[in-house]
């Protein structure tokens, strides 16, 4: 597959494949005519379409137009028929290595058939002769042509492998659509020529098997078509009446149906794209997202996020590297993944990612601020409030002054620190100027008694 597609054309002429022969035949063709893909025909007489005129002047210098190249592709090829009636192995070989128009016309061909050395067998085994002399094909007979055959089977092979080189030394990409022999004595001639079938199967058979496909598999870019099986049982119909060994109009279809299906084998698969996450289970991502394709050549990768549609990444989408192609993703949700393959398909294809889950932040535990120590405001006594609880000193004296508080020097106002709490009471200054009224009025009282005794 990979050597067909090197060719330049080979799109071209697999879309008017595609078209003519199976989408829009008609209306595709007026339009492909200009520029049809080329086709050049290599054989003997089953490929120039020998006995085929119906319908069209008897010049039996030209190929048919019912010979099965131009039945390729529903007629989609410009065909260049190179072939001849009689030919063998050997004079194709001739012909390629000496005709000027033959290696030029190879060059340039998009596909190639080649349908040769049915004459090779036919004249060693002296068919026409056996038929025209009515000779009985006896077991001694059989071995006689067997002996002929093996000698004819090893020149066979050797003009293929020159034919094959010669042609791939001037076009090294064009498929060769390559056909093996078929038998063309139908079981229905048992009665006319007895053992006949018989024979054609087992000399055709061993040619098949020893030369044909050998050669075939050795040669890159060749496909093998199977018109043996593709004959076989159905003599009758694909074969001219006997002893015509040439195919009929429908026979000749069924040739050129053995290339449409090894033309659309060239077809590479549908594009398919298989999108793989690194991981399905809960992660805090990044998830990463693996691409993968059935196609070998592809243009072009780009993703964006979402369910989108081809038409979204004409002028969007971030690229793929195509050597890596995959991509990374930190967010749960859709995905679309856009490609462009070697064959101009373009498609998308989209994925759902489930598995991310948020970060959780540990909190982080901040050393203690350290307060600056608090000084204890030295203890005064507040004149309302009077002495702390905790002094046992005994209370000061003082002259009231006209209810004016007095107010020490030591007092002053902190401005720092927690304001202290209320705790001072004034019941022992009540009690000293009790104590004092008490003592002064004694004293009155005593003086006072005192004079009255003098008198």
């Amino acid at each position: 597959m990979s050597f067909f597609k090197k060719k330049k054309l080979s799109i071209l002429f697999l879309l008017v494949l595609l078209f003519q022969a199976v989408v829009a035949p008609m209306s595709f063709a007026a339009e492909a005519t200009a520029d049809k893909p080329s086709l050049v025909a290599l054989g003997d007489s089953i490929t120039f379409g020998w006995n085929l005129y119906e319908g069209e002047n008897p010049d039996i210098s030209k190929p048919s137009i019912h010979a099965f190249p131009n039945y390729i592709g529903d007629g989609g090829f410009d065909v260049t028929n190179l072939s001849f009636p009689g030919w063998t192995s050997g004079d194709l070989l001739t012909k390629i290595t000496s005709d000027p128009m033959y290696l030029p016309a190879i060059a340039q061909a998009d596909v190639i058939t080649l349908n040769i050395g049915n004459n090779d067998l036919l004249q060693a085994a002296e068919i026409n002769k056996l038929i025209s002399e009515g000779q009985a094909l006896t077991p001694e007979k059989i071995e006689e042509i067997t002996i002929k055959i093996k000698l004819a089977s090893g020149q066979l092979a050797a003009n293929l492998t020159q034919i094959m080189g010669a042609i791939r030394q001037v076009n090294q990409s064009a498929p060769i659509i390559f056909y093996n022999i078929y038998n063309p004595f139908g079981a229905h001639l048992d009665p006319i020529v007895p053992n006949l079938h018989m024979m054609g199967e087992q000399i055709i058979t061993g040619v098949n098997k020893n030369v044909i496909e050998p050669i075939a598999a050795k040669v890159p870019g060749t496909i093998l078509v199977d018109a043996y099986s593709a004959y076989n049982g159905k003599q009758a119909t694909y074969i001219r009446p006997f002893p015509d060994v040439h195919p009929t109009v429908e026979g000749q279809k069924v040739l050129a149906s053995l290339a449409d299906q090894a033309l659309l084998s060239l077809l590479p698969p549908e594009l398919e794209i298989l999108l793989t996450p690194s991981t399905t289970e809960s992660s805090e991502g990044p998830v990463t997202i693996n691409i993968a394709t059935n196609h070998d050549e592809i243009l072009e990768l780009k993703w964006l996020p979402g369910k989108l549609a081809v038409e979204d990444f004409e002028t969007e989408g971030n690229i793929i590297p195509l050597d890596n192609p995959a991509f990374d993703v930190t967010e749960n949700g859709f995905y679309t993944v856009y490609i462009l393959s070697g064959t101009g398909e373009k498609k998308v294809v989209s994925i759902e990612i489930t598995s991310i889950v948020p970060k959780v932040v540990q909190p982080t535990e901040e050393p203690p601020v350290e307060q600056p120590p608090v000084e204890e405001p030295p203890a005064t006594e507040d004149p309302k409030e009077g002495p702390k609880e905790e002094q046992k000193e005994e209370p000061k004296k003082e002259e009231p002054v006209k209810n004016e508080q007095k107010v020490t020097p030591e007092k002053k106002e902190i401005k720092s620190g927690p304001k202290l709490p209320n705790t001072a009471s004034p019941i022992y200054n009540l009690l000293a100027l009790g104590i004092s009224a008490l003592l002064i009025g004694s004293v009155v009282l005593f003086m006072y008694m005192r004079r009255n005794r003098t008198v």
